[in-house]
């Protein structure tokens, strides 16, 4: 109201090494035994009016979109498997499960979100099999052959 600048900030900070044993176990519970964790963080917004003190937001009245790059370590990048991303967020005692996508081109991961405490990175990996081109392959083969076997049949038999 008095004209002071305001200031919104997020801060993202990597605390692997730090994070409460209490939201290990709370995201750990949350995911399936397949789904390996890659990395956990500290997500914060924060708003500063003029030059007060920075205050911290826990909740927001509306989702934004946060978006981070991947560390290289946590991508796949040999084309071997298909690397599945998920967010698991942890706010006031109750891990989330969050829809995450993952950009390729820009080794990005983007989520909704309206509150701001403790994150975890996790994924799972398929492999590529191939499986369903060739089924689709082997079926067209078969049924061209089984064209040509009718075909062949059909001449010999009314055309001779």
């Amino acid at each position: 109201e008095s004209g002071a600048e305001v200031k919104v900030t997020l801060e993202l900070k990597d605390i692997s090494e730090t994070v409460s044993a209490t939201d290990k176990a709370l995201i750990g519970d949350k995911v399936a035994e397949n789904v390996q964790i890659g990395i956990y963080l500290d997500v914060n917004m924060f708003k500063q009016i003029g030059n007060n003190e920075a205050v911290k937001i826990p909740e927001l009245k509306e989702t934004i979109t946060i978006q981070f790059t991947v560390p290289d370590e946590l991508l796949v990048l040999d084309g071997s498997k298909n690397r599945v991303y998920n967010i698991v967020r942890v706010h006031d005692g109750v891990a989330t499960i969050l829809d995450a996508k993952f950009d390729a081109e820009t080794k990005t991961i983007s989520f909704e979100t309206d509150c701001f405490s403790t994150y975890a990175l996790v994924y799972s990996d398929k492999p590529i099999t191939g499986t369903g081109d060739l089924t689709s392959s082997v079926w067209l083969i078969l049924v061209v052959a089984g064209f040509a076997a009718v075909s062949f049949g059909m001449k010999k038999r009314y055309f001779n």
